[in-house]
């Protein structure tokens, strides 16, 4: 309601209006900016979506006894190629990729890099992508758009690793 008022005081003021019978001088709209310093008119929304994956890494051993190579077990990834993960989730060769098999025309790479995040959860082999922006249905439509490309995308620059997403992009959260 502050804000409304803020704004049709603002509309008479600059058009010269009068409010309730009342001119608005000069002197009191100065005195209504001094008192509501700081305060915007206009106020951008944030949302969130978010997806929780998890990587790992194929292991590869060599037989003592034969000369041939065989492939072991899946391995949990150390700390510093969770970091590498993160790197590759918010790389442009993926942006770029989501952008032309997900057919987001209205993003380019680099306006997808400042609202895609990717962190490691804290003593986990967990990574969390958030996507973050001022349209509700973009922030899902990008954070599935990134749960869809990613898990193919990550083996072309990490080979024998396999990307599991835990938990699909649930509806974006407005930040408060």
């Amino acid at each position: 309601m502050k804000k409304l008022l803020a704004l049709l005081l603002a509309v008479v003021s600059v058009l010269g209006l009068t409010a309730c019978q009342k001119t608005i001088d000069d002197d009191q709209y100065s005195d209504y900016n001094q008192q509501n310093s700081g305060y915007e008119l206009f106020e951008e929304n944030e949302y969130n979506c978010t997806y929780t994956t998890y990587i790992t890494q194929k292991v590869i051993t060599e037989s003592k006894t034969k000369s041939s190579v065989t492939e072991s077990e899946y391995a949990t990834p150390d700390k510093y190629l969770m970091n590498t993960y993160v790197q590759i989730l918010t790389s442009n060769g993926l942006f770029e990729k989501m952008c032309k098999d997900m057919k987001i025309d209205n993003y380019t790479p680099s306006e997808l890099k400042k609202m895609i995040k990717a962190e490691v959860v804290s003593d986990s082999y967990v990574i969390m992508i958030t996507v973050s922006t001022d349209v509700a249905e973009d922030a899902l439509k990008i954070a599935n758009a990134h749960a869809n490309v990613a898990p193919k995308y990550l083996p072309t620059i990490m080979k024998d690793c396999i990307m599991t997403i835990i938990d699909m992009p649930t509806a974006p959260v407005k930040v408060e």
